[in-house]
């Protein structure tokens, strides 16, 4: 199942590349968000919900960051904040949709 080619979160597009799991497992992860050079890497031999999962949770890095949000915030100030932006991704990247969908399913 081919990964989407990138995602839009709120007003930064990253690209979605696969990783290679040498490299992956050098670094220790599965996955990784580049903020700096907006990337997001995926760990290509996981199987597809585990791909999915790890895809969404570099997505949620991404508005974490995107939501300026600090380790000082209140639990609702952080749900509020990444529901707003969870809401954008879905709204402008449908393609990431129909993955998440299908490899979930």
């Amino acid at each position: 199942m081919a990964l989407p080619k990138s995602i839009r979160v709120g007003y930064r597009d990253y690209a979605i590349e696969s990783w290679v799991p040498a490299l992956a497992s050098a670094a220790g992860r599965w996955g990784e968000c580049d903020r700096m050079n907006m990337v997001i890497r995926i760990r290509d031999d996981l199987l597809p919900s585990v791909t999915a999962e790890v895809l969404l949770h570099e997505v949620i890095h991404a508005a974490y960051q995107m939501g300026a949000l600090d380790s000082d915030d209140k639990e609702e100030r952080v749900v509020e904040v990444l529901g707003n932006q969870l809401a954008q991704v879905w709204r402008d990247n449908p393609e990431f949709v129909v993955f998440m969908s299908e490899a979930l399913s």
